[in-house]
């Protein structure tokens, strides 16, 4: 006997469109909604709360959903901000091709500068997961990969991209946290 997927598509792209699939008991919705005007963006206080300027694009009404029973996994660009390395060090780790330059330029011509903005990790890298609301329950049949199933050709019946942040690295690339779904 064969399943037959729902399909879901709720709202529309003005107010936030809702999009997803239901099959075997399992249910994965993908919200999109617009950029987070200034509004929305002063009430989050990213700055405040997280210690680290917002990227230049926070999707923050977007979010991806993964539930079957009392489990649910929330993907969301505030959870993902949050989690992003704001210590004292994490810059360093984070080299452009010109740095060495900068460095050396920058020590010689700039001796006076006392105050240096605080550091972060300006690529916005998240060491974010997802937000659980409870354990997934785990098979024994489920801790080996079937490779044999992975070759097998099945249509895709669902799939879709939702960008929780974007920055353009100020002209050193762009960061971006998206999630995809295929199903």
């Amino acid at each position: 006997m064969t399943v037959e997927p729902t399909l879901i598509k709720q709202g529309s792209i003005k107010e936030g469109l809702t999009q997803g699939i239901s099959l075997h008991g399992w249910t994965i919705t993908s919200k999109k909604a617009s950029i987070c005007n200034s509004n929305e963006m002063e009430r989050t206080r990213i700055q405040k709360d997280y210690g680290l300027p917002p990227p230049e694009m926070v999707f923050g009404n977007n979010h991806v959903t993964v539930e079957k029973g009392d489990f649910k996994l929330t993907f969301g660009a505030y959870e993902a901000l949050s989690m992003v390395d704001t210590s004292s060090t994490s810059s360093e780790k984070i080299k452009v091709a010109y740095s060495e330059e900068w460095t050396r330029k920058s020590s010689v011509n700039h001796t006076d500068v006392k105050d240096v903005v605080k550091p972060y990790d300006w690529t916005y890298t998240t060491k974010y997961k997802g937000t659980s609301t409870a354990e997934l329950e785990k098979n024994e049949s489920d801790s080996l990969i079937d490779i044999n199933r992975l070759r097998q050709q099945e249509p895709i019946l669902f799939y879709d991209e939702n960008i929780l942040y974007e920055d353009e690295l100020a002209d050193n690339g762009t960061a971006m946290l998206m999630i995809r779904l295929s199903e």
